[in-house]
């Protein structure tokens, strides 16, 4: 998955750092086609999403939206809105007008659903918002999480972070951000060297993890109008049972389409789903947008 990141000229202890990180940009600015915006899991580093690049057209440029850096630094956003706004102002540096193309798993599904209400705010209406199984993370009985208790927040988290434990259940945010990033090791991944000590990043992921279990405990989703894609993986741990992407609907005005996607959430962009993920994208891209719903006019006063 990294590989392709490795030969780009920017130096590579800085790529899981960077905020917009360009998997691919176009080969011209001439005749350049609609970028395609991916936003990452709770570790905060999106290089995942290189999988599918070779599968969109080579003129639209991909972007990775990552907060491993903003986390780390002195001005961490402190909710979720003051993270989207930070990626809101990115987005618009590169493509300032619509249409948007937004692909957020995990996380960044829900952090892909609070730019789209930023966007829609601002007056744009295409938008198309695309999800890798994510879910909201709501208390039960309690349509708010932002008061939510660290054992709630943990027993929300963990099916929606895809991860399955049987028994020794984590117990602390501490605990789990461990867990997060052992999994993360344990999955196969290898961190090339040009990225640094192992060890240091490793420390910065389990940082970034806490961080970010803070902004989706206080994130409540507004309700959007506007249509989803939404991509649920189904290959299931026994713990994990809030699998429902109809729990979007009460925050959605338009159409909910769902797909199944015979994976794990670890490895929902594993290659061997890449083209099936890409294909539907383009396919969602072309529908016809959802324009919000007009006021009624004012009676006459004759």
């Amino acid at each position: 998955r990294l590989a392709p990141l490795l030969h780009q000229v920017q130096p590579q202890e800085t790529i899981l750092l960077e905020t917009l990180l360009p998997l691919r940009l176009a080969a011209s600015t001439e005749g350049a086609g609609r970028p395609i915006f991916c936003i990452h899991p709770i570790l905060g580093v999106s290089l995942s999403f290189a999988t599918l690049v070779p599968f969109f057209p080579e003129n639209r440029p991909v972007y990775a939206l990552q907060d491993a850096g903003l986390m780390l630094g002195e001005h961490a956003p402190r909710t979720m809105q003051d993270l989207a706004a930070m990626y809101l102002e990115q987005i618009r540096a590169v493509q300032p007008e619509g249409p948007y193309t937004l692909v957020g798993w995990s996380m960044g599904g829900l952090v892909a659903h609070a730019l789209t209400s930023l966007l829609h705010a601002e007056g744009e209406e295409r938008v198309s918002l695309v999800m890798l199984d994510s879910y909201p993370l709501l208390s039960e009985g309690n349509p708010s999480s932002a008061h939510m208790t660290d054992e709630d927040l943990i027993a929300q988290a963990i099916p929606m972070l895809g991860m399955d434990f049987p028994e020794n259940r984590p117990d602390t945010l501490e605990d789990l951000a461990d867990r997060v990033v052992e999994d993360m090791l344990q999955s196969g991944l290898t961190i090339p060297a040009e990225f640094g000590d192992v060890e240091v990043l490793c420390a910065q992921f389990r940082s970034v993890v806490r961080q970010n279990l803070q902004l989706m405990r206080a994130w409540i989703p507004e309700r959007l109008n506007a249509d989803m894609l939404f991509f649920r993986a189904t290959q299931r741990g026994a713990g994990l049972v809030r699998d429902d992407p109809a729990l979007w609907q009460s925050y959605l005005g338009g159409k909910l389409s769902v797909q199944d996607l015979n994976s794990t959430h670890a490895s929902m962009l594993d290659s061997d789903h890449a083209h099936d993920l890409t294909q539907s994208i383009m396919v969602f891209e072309n529908r016809p947008i959802m324009k919000a719903p007009q006021s009624a006019p004012s009676p006459s006063s004759d």
